[in-house]
């Protein structure tokens, strides 16, 4: 009976308004996000319209009440993996540049005989608008060498966090979303779901809302796309954070009737049956 009635529950929550709501939304932000960068095509994208087809997949088996399609799960799991490799490959890079900058920084190089080589190269292609290059010539190499340094430290340490949150997020995301998985398979109620992908959530809504807010005037250029992207995206932020809360409540009251259910079965009465 505690399997029905959790069964019953998660079915409930996974063709709910909510669900059906997060899927549109996700599917406008990666439809948007591959029209907007149709010329230069994200790899990314492609498992990107996996998990979107995993959503849908969930949504409408558990709509359906045949049972909870499991491929949608690991539609979705492979999308979180991927991008948590791509951040985690970003952040090396940026990592990279970083000690290349420190290694410049640190060097003896003059600038001025940088500078001298850079003009005559792009003066052999015909390119002539270089007049902030005349403008930093003559500028003490000490302080031009100091600032790229000091560029390398902050490439470093923001390539360092990146790695680590990337990193955690798609390990957290993976458990989390193992948890749900194995509670619509075994009809176990269990209320995990990590607060450190709820926090990260609403951290990538905010930083996202900013960005919307200066993406506005976008909209009055043309890019439209855009736009409606960074809307989606920062939707699907908060909708994450509060599905994830929403499911945690959902579970700790389901674990709480099967434990009153334990105590005294007849509590249950038919209402469960299915």
């Amino acid at each position: 009976m505690g399997e029905k009635i959790t069964k019953n529950e998660m079915t409930k929550f996974l063709s709910s308004n909510y669900t059906f709501a997060f899927a549109i939304v996700y599917t406008v932000m990666v439809a948007s996000q591959i029209l907007n960068n149709s010329v230069s095509y994200d790899i990314t994208a492609l498992f990107s319209i996996l998990e979107c087809a995993g959503l849908w997949l969930i949504y409408t088996s558990a709509k359906s009440n045949n049972g909870i399609n499991q491929r949608g799960f690991t539609f979705v799991k492979v999308n979180i993996i991927v991008s948590a490799v791509c951040n985690a490959l970003i952040s090396i890079l940026v990592l990279l540049i970083g000690v290349v900058f420190m290694v410049v920084g640190n060097s003896d190089l003059q600038i001025d005989s940088v500078i001298d080589d850079i003009m005559n190269y792009a003066e052999a292609y015909g390119i002539d608008d270089l007049e902030i290059l005349n403008q930093i010539k003559g500028t003490d190499s000490s302080i031009i060498l100091s600032f790229v340094e000091i560029l390398g430290i902050i490439f470093i340490l923001f390539g360092v966090v990146y790695l680590i949150l990337s990193v955690l997020y798609g390990i957290y995301s993976v458990k989390t979303l193992n948890s749900i998985k194995n509670v619509t398979e075994t009809g176990i109620p269990d209320s995990y779901i990590s607060m450190f992908v709820v926090v990260m959530s609403i951290i990538s809504a905010v930083i996202t809302g900013f960005s919307c807010l200066s993406s506005v005037i976008l909209i009055f250029a043309g890019y439209f796309l855009s736009f409606l992207n960074c809307a989606a995206t920062l939707a699907v932020y908060v909708m994450i954070a509060k599905g994830l809360l929403n499911y945690r409540d959902l579970m700790k009251k389901t674990e709480e009737k099967v434990a009153g259910l334990a105590e005294d079965p007849m509590q249950g009465g038919d209402r469960y049956e299915f």
